[in-house]
């Protein structure tokens, strides 16, 4: 009974770090690391679905460069106006900071 209640507390307080590791120019982070990986295997699933289909190429370099654009504009969108709306409500010139953080996945 005494590792249950160690497990449940340990679920309960376990907090991960959401840094991978740092160097002297950047950081890794667990959540973009993870965002690259899904871009990367959709990339990989549509281009096999293109060929096997004989879709054209160029179309499928069309279509990944919008969804990339407009996957990036709709998670900062979403982050500002549903996490955070009353402060960028009042800085609205931080709405396009995108590179301080701060994207809904």
């Amino acid at each position: 009974m005494l590792v249950v209640k160690k497990m449940r507390f340990f679920l309960h307080s376990y907090h991960p770090e959401s840094v991978l590791f740092k160097t002297k120019f950047f950081s890794v982070y667990a959540y973009g690391l993870m965002i690259s990986f899904g871009l990367i295997f959709g990339f990989l699933v549509v281009s096999y679905l293109m060929r096997k289909y004989r879709l054209k190429r160029d179309d499928f370099w069309s279509l990944f460069f919008y969804l990339i654009i407009f996957g990036l504009i709709g998670a900062r969108l979403g982050y500002v106006f549903f996490y955070h709306w009353p402060y960028y409500s009042n800085h609205l010139e931080e709405i396009i900071k995108f590179w301080q953080g701060g994207m809904a996945i």
